[in-house]
C-alpha cells in the first residue's frame, strides 16, 4: 500500500471494493473498535491511515506508532513516536496520549506484551483503532485471547474483554500475484455463553471481493 492522496485510490488500486469501503466508513463512523492485522509489510500501518481519513473532520486522532503513519494522512492526527521514545512503554504513553483529550485512539505495531494494555484501553475507549501483526485470523484471535488470558487480566474470561475492544477485524495480506489487499473482513461477537463468534463479511477468494455475510 503506497501512500496515498485520499482512500478513493485505495479502490482505484484494488486493496478494496466501493462496497467494503462505504462498510468500513459506516463502522468508524458508528465508533466500531476496528483490529487491523497481517503479516509484516502488507499495510497493516496505511490502512489504519486511510481509516482516518474517514473519521468525521473534527475528531481529534492521538496515535501511537513505531513509526508515525497516520499523521501523513489525516491532519487532526496527533503523533505519538514509540521509536522517538524507546525507553517508554506503552502503558505510559497510554498516560501521556489521555493528557491530550483525544477523540479516538490509534495503536498501531502492537507486541505480543502490549496486547492486554491495548485491549484495556480500547475498552475504554469509543472507536479504537488496532494494529497487529498476524499472518491470518486465527493467530490474530489467539493473540488476543492469550493477552485476555494473561496475569494481568486475573481469572476473568477472554471473551468480554477481546468484544469489548475489538468488532471488527481486517486482514491484509497479498495475493498470488503479490498484490496487496484486504483479504478478509470478519466481525467479532460475543455469544450469550461469553464466547466469541466470527462472522465472515467480505473475503478475497483468489479472484475477486466476495460479500459474504451482510445480514443483522
Amino acid at each position: 500500500l503506497r501512500a496515498r492522496s485520499s482512500h478513493e485510490s485505495f479502490v482505484t488500486d484494488g486493496v478494496l471494493t466501493n462496497e467494503m469501503l462505504q462498510y468500513l466508513r459506516g463502522a468508524v463512523q458508528q465508533r466500531k473498535h476496528v483490529l487491523v492485522f497481517g503479516p509484516a509489510g502488507a499495510g497493516v500501518s496505511l490502512l489504519l491511515a486511510m481509516l482516518t481519513r474517514l473519521l468525521p473532520d473534527h475528531e481529534r486522532v492521538v496515535a501511537i506508532e513505531q513509526v508515525p503513519s497516520a499523521s501523513l494522512l489525516n491532519p487532526q492526527v496527533l503523533p505519538l513516536s514509540r521509536r522517538a521514545l524507546p525507553r517508554v512503554g506503552l502503558d505510559e504513553l497510554l498516560s501521556r496520549g489521555a493528557l491530550l483529550r483525544y477523540d479516538r485512539l490509534l495503536l498501531d505495531d502492537l507486541q505480543p506484551q502490549d496486547i492486554y494494555s491495548a485491549l484495556f484501553a480500547a475498552a475504554g475507549s469509543r472507536g479504537a483503532l488496532l494494529g497487529l501483526h498476524a499472518p491470518n485470523t486465527e493467530v490474530a484471535r489467539s493473540l488476543l485471547e492469550h493477552a485476555a488470558r494473561s496475569e494481568r487480566a486475573g481469572n476473568s474470561l477472554p471473551g468480554p474483554l477481546v468484544a469489548a475492544a475489538v468488532q471488527l477485524l481486517v486482514h491484509v495480506g497479498v495475493d498470488g500475484a503479490g498484490t496487496r489487499k484486504i483479504l478478509g473482513l470478519s466481525e467479532l461477537r460475543l455469544t450469550a455463553a461469553e464466547t466469541l463468534e466470527l462472522r465472515r463479511l467480505f473475503h478475497y477468494d483468489g479472484k475477486g471481493f466476495v460479500a459474504s455475510f451482510l445480514g443483522p
